[in-house]
């Protein structure tokens, strides 16, 4: 199938990351397989006779095309949408799916995705933006990222984020799973089978991999192995193992939630790039990971 391209009349918004890769578009990648491109922000999915499945909504604009452009398209519903991991910027708009679908996710997703308790004070890097003083930030008081992203984080709408809010992050149209597995996961839709495999990594303790088994060959990964540039988060001794664990898995085709698409023998993974160019991320404890997660990928 030909490449299809659609340039969004509305902009996915300021958090999303920006590159050269501008609009949405959608392409074959290897037999039933095809890659969703909304700006940098890459999906995949697997057509079936009985449905697809699609990992990565990325977010409620991107999900509500391209639901449309499926159904036009291909004519049979998405079944299962999976997610790689929890963050706002991928995991966001699977709601639009889910008259027809069933949402996976490593089982360490409910907990990341949970509201702390409802008295939870404001994390203390956002403290200073509460001009009043009332324990809350309103709009008109939000700074940065807070402002930027205050509609993912007001969950009830009440134009003032609570320290539960806040701490949570912008996960407000993340859908939570209804399917979760601790290590690996294997399903399969219309005579295809799918595996999902949890990679635990410093960017988050709910990623996941997925393989697209029966004639396709195809291996998705997100923001932590990506072709020929820089991921996101830590490089450290033990993840360069982790990045060669995945090299040794049986695939032709890769896909990474951001840039370009890999192919053996030619792609270039993050091992080879971190070991040549020697860049290092400082790890963050898990209450910073909580109380940053304004930042995309």
């Amino acid at each position: 199938m030909s490449r299809g391209r659609r340039a969004s009349a509305h902009r996915p918004g300021a958090g999303y990351q920006q590159t050269q890769y501008k609009g949405q578009e959608i392409g074959n990648l290897t037999g039933s397989i095809y890659w969703a491109r909304q700006d940098d922000y890459l999906s995949v999915f697997m057509v079936t006779s009985e449905g697809i499945v699609l990992v990565e909504p990325i977010g409620t604009e991107m999900a509500a095309w391209l639901k449309g452009e499926l159904a036009s398209r291909f004519k049979v519903p998405v079944r299962y949408v999976s997610y790689s991991h929890h963050h706002w910027d991928h995991a966001s708009g699977g709601a639009v799916y889910a008259d027809t679908a069933r949402f996976i996710g490593h089982e360490n997703m409910l907990e990341n995705i949970a509201m702390p308790p409802a008295d939870a004070a404001l994390p203390m890097n956002v403290r200073m933006q509460d001009a009043n003083g009332n324990g809350r930030i309103e709009q008109a008081e939000a700074q940065g990222n807070l402002q930027r992203l205050f509609a993912l984080h007001d969950v009830d709408k009440d134009g003032a984020l609570s320290g539960a809010e806040v701490t949570r992050g912008p996960l407000a149209n993340v859908h939570p799973p209804d399917l979760t597995y601790t290590d690996r996961l294997t399903i399969t839709l219309g005579g295809n089978r799918v595996e999902i495999i949890s990679r635990p990594i410093p960017h988050d303790d709910d990623n996941t991999l997925v393989r697209f088994v029966d004639g396709t060959n195809v291996l998705f990964a997100s923001d932590w192995i990506t072709v020929r540039r820089l991921p996101f988060g830590a490089i450290t001794p033990a993840e360069t193992e982790l990045v060669r664990a995945v090299e040794a898995m049986d695939f032709e085709h890769f896909v990474c939630s951001h840039g370009i698409l890999g192919r053996r023998p030619t792609w270039r993974p993050t091992s080879a790039i971190a070991r040549s160019s020697g860049r290092r991320w400082p790890r963050r404890s898990p209450r910073a990971r909580r109380s940053s997660r304004c930042r995309p990928a």
